[in-house]
């Protein structure tokens, strides 16, 4: 794909792809939703074996991608327990239905969970 005689991407490979059409995989997708431990201790300003201690403890969301010490959580789920100020994980999943559908409605009022 070229504009104005030269190359979309300096990257080849991408390019080529850009070409033929190739848009992102529904897994590539989900990778970039979610989060692992290292990610999460940067986003909280802690390490990753605090992390995994909190998961252990059950002071996290249900990660979606438990394998031994790689973890993963939905990014969007992470936003959430952020919002509700860090509820511990059996708290957390009762609200989290009711929280969801305040986000997607728009409508994300503290008084109303």
């Amino acid at each position: 794909m070229e504009i104005d005689g030269r190359p979309f991407c300096k990257d080849k490979l991408a390019d080529e792809r850009i070409k033929q059409g190739v848009t992102m995989t529904q897994l590539e997708q989900e990778q970039r939703n979610l989060v692992d431990s290292v990610e999460l201790g940067i986003m909280l300003g802690k390490s990753r074996d605090f992390v995994l201690r909190l998961c252990k403890q059950g002071k996290l969301p249900r990660p979606v991608k438990p394998v031994r010490r790689n973890m993963r959580w939905l990014a969007s789920d992470i936003e959430i327990w952020l919002s509700l100020g860090r509820p511990s994980q059996a708290a957390f999943e009762r609200c989290k239905g009711k929280m969801r559908t305040l986000i997607c409605l728009g409508k994300l009022v503290d008084d109303e969970i």
